[in-house]
């Protein structure tokens, strides 16, 4: 036994787990040298100690022991062992092949390894108690409504890999979720598309609510030419792997708005506009409500109308408690009776606003109307554009930009037809 062997040997359980303390990982044959005890004998310690959990077996077959469990008793072990000294017993135990030399080690350690077995095992479940309590902690879903939070989930994301879906870059945030722009790893041609990913902000269970309604929603809709694309989805953790892939497109109808001009800049946004309707008829159709409709909802794609972000959707019938009470949508384009904490008088009509308020947007080169001031001298567009064949579109306005629901078109044909009324007598006026 060599001369820097540790001042106290404690018990045979001790005497291993110093070893490995002072010494870090040991093979088997490292651990019969250090400590002299038989084959026998170091067998069943190993064994014992194995089955308590507090030496594990490496890849290498060496021996390591559980640190957060035995530096917590290190310090009782020393005091309960330290009237042994090393140097009283080592020849002792070099010599402890002898089978009644081993006898009278176990008699003289009997009392102590049973105080020892009682403490460990103490230790032991105060530590797995501790490992539980971690684990439950871990495992809670609490919301992301800090910066820290959402800045941690995005960097340990970009990069990584989510089933077949390789994350490359952030692209936005909204209310329940993070976008990114992801590829599949299986496509040679590398095709980007974007990956919404769950985040919670508060209410854990509506909002996922809320993200699956939104993949339904989408997955009704497949196959509309002028509503986003859904391409695959997975339903796993909340914000560990709960997201849906979607088709990118090229920008949304405000960036489009900046961009257009020249002689057929009243017919695209015409073209665009009808585009826009027919969306919001097929989901009417399936009995959705968008909730949210607005131009940066309205995607476009090789120059085509495409009708994203369902995340505040409604279909009459399913979980109408969760979104009562509850305001939604943004200021300028969402209807009044979804204001104020009113979403109980939900209807078709509250996309008719919507729409009325879009049409606004694209007649005025995008500008935001503020209630319903479509008539008044700010907001005229017959004043801005100093040309009266605007009022034409004031009947339009006044049956979907009207905070009351019975005021309305009853139904979208009606909608249709009343803009192609305004529309054909602005572009070919008596």
């Amino acid at each position: 036994m060599s001369d820097d062997t540790p001042r106290y040997w404690f018990s045979y359980k001790g005497r291993i787990l110093e070893a490995i303390t002072l010494n870090g990982e040991k093979t088997w044959e490292e651990l019969q040298e250090f400590t002299g005890f038989s084959p026998t004998i170091l067998n069943k310690i190993l064994s014992e100690l194995y089955s308590l959990k507090i030496l594990s077996k490496t890849e290498n077959d060496t021996y390591r022991i559980s640190y957060e469990v035995f530096l917590e008793y290190r310090d009782y072990l020393k005091e309960l062992d330290n009237t042994v000294s090393i140097s009283q017993n080592r020849e002792f135990v070099v010599d402890s092949e002898i089978d009644d030399n081993e006898q009278k080690l176990e008699k003289m350690f009997e009392g102590k390894l049973n105080q020892f077995n009682i403490f460990l095992n103490q230790k032991i479940n105060e530590f797995q108690s501790k490992m539980k309590a971690m684990e439950k902690e871990m495992n809670e879903e609490k919301p992301i409504n800090d910066a820290t939070g959402k800045n941690i989930i995005i960097n340990s994301l970009i990069d990584s890999q989510l089933g077949k879906w390789m994350i490359i870059r952030r692209l936005g945030e909204g209310g329940q979720a993070i976008t990114f722009i992801t590829i599949d790893v299986g496509d040679a041609e590398k095709k980007e598309y974007v990956m919404k990913f769950f985040i919670h902000r508060e209410d854990l269970d509506q909002d996922m609510k809320r993200f699956k309604k939104e993949i339904k929603a989408l997955e009704m809709s497949t196959g509309h030419e002028n509503i986003v694309e859904i391409i695959d989805s997975h339903f796993g953790r909340p914000e560990v792997d709960l997201y849906y892939i979607m088709e990118k497109c090229d920008n949304d109808l405000k960036q489009q708005i900046k961009n257009m001009n020249g002689s057929n800049y009243l017919f695209k946004i015409f073209d665009f506009y009808l585009d826009i309707i027919k969306a919001v008829d097929f989901l009417h159709s399936a009995d959705i409500i968008h909730r949210d409709l607005k131009p940066a909802n309205i995607l476009i794609k090789d120059n085509k109308i495409k009708v994203g972000d369902f995340g505040i959707c409604f279909i009459p019938g399913t979980d109408r408690d969760t979104f009562t009470n509850e305001q939604v949508g943004p200021k300028f384009y969402c209807a009044p009776e979804l204001l104020n904490k009113r979403a109980e008088k939900i209807s078709f009509k509250a996309d008719y606003y919507s729409l009325g308020k879009i049409l606004y947007y694209l007649l005025s080169d995008g500008e935001n109307l503020d209630a319903e001031y479509y008539d008044l001298p700010n907001y005229s567009l017959s004043k801005k554009y100093n040309n009266s064949k605007y009022d034409y579109f004031n009947e339009f306005f006044k049956k979907t930009i009207n905070a009351h629901i019975e005021e309305r078109y009853s139904t979208i044909d009606e909608l249709v037809n009343g803009f192609h009324r305004c529309k054909n007598n602005f572009l070919n006026p008596e």
